[in-house]
C-alpha cells in the first residue's frame, strides 16, 4: 500500500516537473517571437554633408508610437568638439566658443504625399549619446501599417562631421520602449521561476527514487 502510494507520488511530481518544463520553455520562446524581432530603427539614410544635396527614403511603421527623427553619427572625432559642430552642447555652451555648429538642414515626413511634420535643425538642441551619438532633429506619431517618406535638405557644407559617417536615421522614441522591456522581463521572471521549480522537484523526485530503492 505504502509503496502503491510512493508510486503515484512520483508520478505526480514527475508529470509535473515535465508540465514546469515545458511552460518554461513555452514562455520563452513566446518572449523571444515576441521580442527578439523588433526593428527599433526602421531606417537609416547615409547621408552627404554638401550645401544643397538632398536625401529621402521610406518605411513602414510596424507600431502606432511616436517615432524619432535623428542625424546619428560614429564617434570618432573628440567629443566636445562634435557636441558642437552637432549643436547639442546644452550643458555649458561656452564650451563651444569659436566653433559654430556645422550641422544645418531642413527635413520633413510625408504621409500619403501630406507633409505630417518638418523642420529645421536649429529647432532642437536635443542630443543622445552612446556606441554612435547624434542630434534629435524631431519627432512625430504615425499609425501602424502607415507608409511614411522622410527628406532632408542639407544647409551647409560640412567636412568634419562628415568624417563621422552622418545618417539620417528614424528610431521609436526611447519612451515607447518601455512597455516592451515591462513584459519582456515579466516573461523571463515567470519563466525561470517555473525553471527553478522545476528543478527543486526533480531534485525530490530523484532523492524519493533512490530512497525507495534503498528500501
Amino acid at each position: 500500500m505504502l509503496l502503491t502510494m510512493a508510486g503515484r507520488t512520483n508520478k505526480i511530481l514527475f508529470r509535473s516537473t515535465a508540465f514546469l518544463v515545458v511552460a518554461a520553455a513555452v514562455l520563452y520562446g513566446l518572449n523571444d517571437y515576441l521580442f527578439s524581432g523588433i526593428e527599433w530603427t526602421p531606417l537609416r539614410i547615409p547621408v552627404e554633408l554638401v550645401e544643397g544635396r538632398e536625401h529621402a527614403g521610406d518605411f513602414i511603421a510596424a507600431w502606432g508610437v511616436v517615432y524619432e527623427l535623428h542625424l546619428d553619427a560614429d564617434r570618432n572625432l573628440d567629443l566636445q568638439e562634435q557636441n558642437c559642430l552637432l549643436g547639442i552642447e546644452t550643458v555649458v555652451p561656452e564650451r563651444c566658443a569659436g566653433i559654430s555648429p556645422e550641422l544645418i538642414l531642413s527635413w520633413q515626413v510625408k504621409a500619403n504625399g501630406e507633409v505630417i511634420a518638418q523642420g529645421e535643425s536649429d529647432d532642437s538642441q536635443a542630443g543622445y549619446w552612446g556606441p554612435s551619438m547624434g542630434k534629435i532633429l524631431g519627432a512625430f506619431q504615425a499609425l501602424q501599417g502607415q507608409s511614411y517618406r522622410v527628406a532632408a535638405t542639407v544647409g551647409r557644407s560640412s567636412p568634419q562631421l562628415q568624417q563621422s559617417n552622418p545618417r539620417l536615421q528614424i528610431a521609436v522614441a526611447p519612451r515607447e520602449r518601455k512597455w516592451t522591456y515591462v513584459w519582456s522581463g515579466l516573461l523571463i521572471a515567470v519563466a525561470t521561476c517555473l525553471l527553478l521549480l522545476a528543478i527543486v522537484l526533480s531534485v525530490v523526485l530523484g532523492r524519493r527514487s533512490y530512497s525507495r530503492r534503498d528500501h
